[in-house]
């Protein structure tokens, strides 16, 4: 209860800074947006053409640095780092796509990751920061040609989930230690025996050491991560999704806490302030309630995923229901969306960004689809243009969509 009254006084003040919805969902005259989870807003496809600029990059192909669909990617400010969290290959480019490092040490020695959680790129002073999954891991710092320069331990008063490069002296990190889940329709802990998660769970860690040097003052009663444990047929089923806890933007870092129902904005100068707001509370219904995730920002344009939590319009193959959101402030209007690339579109594909940063989304393709589309005439602009000189055995073409100020 206490928990409930704190986010209720939260949202009560956000409503108060930012008015209120009217009839048709639209939001009229506030400072951040507030989506009303109660309203069905408008449906419509968008072509990524007009929500930005659009670039595609073409990833140089070299020996031993090929991109495989199990690639997950990281984008900088002028760069692309790719990671395969499994295989343990770290392949870097710069922002036209040209090879700036390559790497992999994949094992259980000193010096060595047994598989990669997320990565962090130090552009300024050419460090790749690897955080691993576990429990009790080393960050590992590596130079862009594969010389591991640092390694420290994260410290004991915290789980290392997600992680970014704050600034070259500190790293941001969420701490999910002794996380609590929604088991049985409520947030409850994944062991009775377990203290409660400390409610300040985003961290800065200093780059030297790895010593934390102090907690956001932004408290998070009771968060958790978005595991949801339920009986299915007879046997326990957990179903989870995936989060961008800490997303990059062009003026800090958003910080999507499933426990709120608002989404933040960090500062560099580590000031925190609300940029979008749900209601009613995910606290008032968990069993039937949401979850929102801001993906990415410019003045203009926000891109939200939504989360049901509703078990019901679950799939044992994909999980929790998602459903995309764009929030339009020259119209003051959120719109329920897909997304299809103009020079590229095939008939009930809906495109999903492979990832975000600050104000970009990055989509990828490869040779062989393009060739395929190629012969088949379905490609235009640009694309086609790329794909003539394209061979099968190349690496992926990025595409980079800019949302418009």
């Amino acid at each position: 209860m206490r928990n409930v009254l704190f986010l209720s006084v939260l949202m009560i003040n956000l409503l108060g800074l930012t008015g209120c919805l009217n009839r048709s969902g639209k939001v009229s005259e506030r400072a951040i947006p507030v989506m009303n989870m109660d309203v069905s807003y408008p449906q419509k496809e968008f072509a990524l053409q007009d929500l930005g600029k659009v670039r595609y990059i073409r990833m140089d192909t070299a020996e031993n640095a090929l991109l495989d669909d199990g690639m997950h990617l990281s984008p900088s400010a002028n760069g692309f780092i790719f990671y395969n969290p499994f295989s343990g290959s770290v392949v870097g480019y710069d922002k036209d796509g040209h090879l700036i490092c390559n790497f992999n040490h994949k094992g259980q020695g000193a010096n060595e990751y047994a598989n990669i959680n997320k990565l962090a790129y130090d552009e300024e002073n050419g460090k790749i920061y690897i955080l691993p999954y576990g429990t009790k891991v080393n960050i590992l710092a590596f130079d862009l040609q594969g010389r591991c320069v640092q390694s420290f331990s994260t410290p004991d008063t915290l789980i290392a989930t997600d992680m970014a490069l704050f600034n070259p002296e500190s790293l941001l990190v969420w701490d999910t230690k002794n996380f609590n889940v929604i088991k049985e329709r409520k947030i409850s802990k994944l062991a009775e025996a377990l203290p409660d998660p400390n409610p300040y769970p985003f961290v800065f860690l200093n780059t030297k050491d790895g010593a934390l040097d102090s907690r956001l003052s932004k408290a998070y009663p009771d968060h958790f991560r978005l595991l949801v444990f339920t009986i299915q047929d007879g046997a326990p089923f957990v179903m989870m999704a995936h989060t961008n806890t800490i997303v990059p933007s062009n003026n800090g870092f958003l910080l999507n806490d499933f426990v709120s129902d608002t989404v933040f904005l960090l500062s560099k100068d580590k000031e925190v302030k609300p940029v979008f707001t749900h209601t009613p509370s995910l606290h008032t219904n968990i069993p039937k309630g949401n979850v929102c995730e801001v993906w990415a920002m410019s003045s203009r344009f926000m891109l939200i995923n939504v989360i049901s939590l509703n078990l019901e319009e679950a799939s044992t193959q994909t999980g929790l229901k998602t459903a995309w959101y764009l929030w339009d402030s020259n119209e003051q209007s959120f719109t329920q969306c897909t997304f299809y690339n103009a020079d590229f579109k095939k008939a009930g594909e809906t495109l999903r960004p492979t990832a975000v940063s600050g104000d970009k989304l990055y989509f990828r393709y490869f040779p062989n689809q393009l060739l395929e589309a190629s012969e088949k005439q379905s490609l235009k602009g640009e694309l086609e243009t790329l794909t003539h000189s394209l061979d099968e055995d190349d690496n992926m073409i990025l595409m980079e969509v800019s949302l418009s100020d």
